[in-house]
């Protein structure tokens, strides 16, 4: 028996949240659990005791657009590894990026950002799903 993995999207574009919810949903290796509008949602809804609780959990995929209002995905990774305490973030969340942008600049920043584990431009595919398996089956 195998357990679906956990997915959070992280995206202020409604129709990219979607596009992506649904690949995931017809893979059947993933569930959805939550959606944000914007980083400073998704960082809102951690603190502490959700960042302990996901230690012990099964892995869970972040979705993380770069481009947003409030904090850019770059920044709200970099506070998100910084509330959980170390700069890989979490062991148990996998952080991908999922942007619409092609910039080598972005690309650079993305590489410098060691929780970062990948990087996809949208529209999310579902040769794109099959990777983030094999991504989250390796951690």
């Amino acid at each position: 028996m195998h357990t679906n993995i956990p997915v959070i999207i992280v995206d202020n574009e409604h129709v990219d949240r979607y596009i992506a919810r649904r690949h995931f949903e017809q893979s059947h290796d993933f569930h959805v659990v939550r959606e944000f509008e914007s980083g400073d949602a998704f960082i809102d809804s951690f603190d502490a005791t959700t960042l302990q609780a996901r230690e012990t959990a099964s892995p869970t995929l972040v979705l993380m657009d770069i481009s947003m209002p409030g904090k850019d995905g770059f920044e709200t990774i970099r506070q998100f590894a910084q509330r959980a305490g170390s700069d890989t973030a979490s062991s148990n969340v996998i952080f991908v990026i999922y942007t619409s942008s092609s910039s080598i600049f972005d690309r650079e920043e993305a590489a410098s950002v060691s929780a970062l584990k990948g990087y996809y431009e949208k529209p999310l595919r579902s040769d794109h799903v099959s990777d983030l398996l094999k991504l989250c089956r390796r951690h």
